[in-house]
């Protein structure tokens, strides 16, 4: 079996929801990991935003061949071929923290954190697939899990007056954050033809795409390593 690993970099904020509400406080929480309890993507959602991607995709589109081998049949059809490529689910490498300017008062630039609790996650699915460990500078000397992402409240606008109504609030991970997730599968020649679609390209995963969510860039860090 061959597999690489893929760097998810977040260029916009992601909203990967979970469908429900653990604290009661947010109407629509994150996906989150529930041993590591830090925001994913499900392998099941990375599957769905890069079966959409490659089948919408106008230029230098895959072919329909290659695409029901990879992700096997669409939910719609009847056909119960399933694919031959497996999505292991994106866990959180890093987000941004801002940081306090000189004087206390100023907010500096974004800085990366990581967890080493999710590096040493990451690092065994690698480990699983024969891949090289990912280097990253965790921080320890901060309990990162118990930071708080952030939250918005939203409404929908209709009605003849156009007037705002039902009011919600939403978590989402801030752009700038990194995720990492691998793609994997026994014919190697399928997995670098979906490869080259994917590396360095642009995907929209999770929801509000109409207002800019979602969007991630794919950096393929197997190849990057060796």
């Amino acid at each position: 079996m061959k597999a690489y690993l893929y760097n998810i970099h977040c260029i916009t904020n992601l909203h990967v929801g979970s469908g429900e509400s653990q604290s009661g406080l947010i109407d629509k929480e994150v996906q989150r990991d529930p041993v590591l309890g830090m925001p994913c993507i499900p392998g099941s959602a990375i599957k769905g935003a890069l079966r959409e991607y490659l089948t919408n995709r106008s230029a230098d589109r895959l072919d329909d061949r290659a695409l029901l081998r990879a992700f096997g049949a669409s939910p719609q059809d009847d056909d119960m071929n399933v694919g031959e490529l497996k999505f292991i689910g994106a866990t959180l490498l890093a987000y941004p923290v801002q940081r306090k300017g000189a004087y206390g008062d100023k907010t500096g630039p974004y800085i990366m954190r990581a967890s080493r609790a999710c590096v040493d996650h990451i690092n065994q699915i690698a480990a699983s697939f024969g891949l090289q460990p990912v280097d990253s500078h965790a921080d320890d000397s901060k309990n990162l899990d118990s930071v708080q992402l952030p939250v918005v409240a939203r409404n929908s606008i209709g009605g003849p007056d156009k007037t705002g109504s039902n009011l919600w609030y939403e978590e989402f991970v801030p752009h700038q954050a990194e995720f990492v997730c691998a793609i994997a599968g026994d014919d190697a020649m399928l997995l670098d033809e979906i490869d080259k679609h994917l590396d360095g390209h642009v995907v929209q995963f999770g929801a509000n795409s109409s207002v800019g969510y979602g969007l991630c860039r794919l950096t393929n860090l197997t190849k990057e390593a060796q």
